[in-house]
């Protein structure tokens, strides 16, 4: 009962933590388009109060506008889709998963200053739920970033590098990071539950284990990790189809 009882905690904090991720890429996402279109209404009342607005730079303007609207109601459907639980299970190119997941972390590294370098094979389909193996790249993928900012590791040193392959009949995914590795005293503790390397600001010390349970519960497949002299390298394991 008691262990139960752990496991629906565990799972509601989980939820939580994925709202507020969700929110601050929203936030990352809307941060550009809003400055463009604040921008350009100040511009419109300058050009009127100095006699300067004319029948094209209002279209300008206005087509401008609505460009900015459409990609922000775009991202709200982005998100919508990839929070929404999946009820079936279906085949799906993890090549395919993984150009989509970045989609959400794009912004908030080219503005730190990561570089992310992709090696991706095509060839290789899995059956299960998409948004769940994208769940489990964007912890990773947010905890590398955290890492280069927490430690401060210089803009130039910034590298996290996806390489995805197939092994007979198992994908497998590799995701490098430079951030500067894992005490080994701790490394064998990160997928525990409430274990964090993170500030206590920034850490619910939840993501990789749930990413854990995701991985080798609904994919029967294998999550790990090692230090590899400059960073962290985590392995997804995955059957083909």
């Amino acid at each position: 009962m008691e262990l139960r009882k752990k496991d629906i905690l565990i799972s509601a904090q989980s939820r939580q933590a994925a709202m507020g991720e969700m929110i601050g890429f929203i936030a990352h996402q809307w941060k550009q388009p809003l400055n463009a279109i604040g921008v350009i209404v100040q511009n419109l009342e300058d050009s009127y109060n100095y006699g300067e607005l004319t029948d094209d730079s209002l279209k300008n303007c206005t087509e401008t506008v609505m460009q900015q609207i459409k990609y922000m109601s775009e991202t709200i459907n982005d998100f919508r889709n990839f929070f929404v639980p999946q009820q079936e299970k279906s085949l799906f190119q993890i090549s395919d998963i993984i150009r989509q997941t970045l989609r959400f972390v794009d912004l908030s590294f080219k503005r730190n200053d990561i570089d992310l370098t992709l090696n991706i094979d095509s060839n290789c389909a899995i059956n299960g739920r998409s948004n769940e193996l994208a769940q489990v790249l964007l912890n990773i993928l947010n905890n590398a970033r955290d890492a280069f900012l927490e430690r401060d590791i210089p803009p130039s040193e910034r590298q996290v590098k996806i390489t995805h392959s197939r092994l007979d009949d198992t994908c497998q995914i590799y995701i490098n990071d430079t951030a500067g590795g894992i005490s080994d005293n701790l490394m064998e503790n990160i997928f525990d539950p409430y274990f964090t390397t993170k500030s206590s600001s920034n850490g619910t010390g939840l993501g990789l284990f749930i990413s854990k349970r995701i991985v080798e519960e609904h994919f029967h497949g294998k999550l790990s990790a090692r230090n590899t002299g400059n960073g962290v390298e985590f392995l997804i394991e995955l059957n083909c189809e």
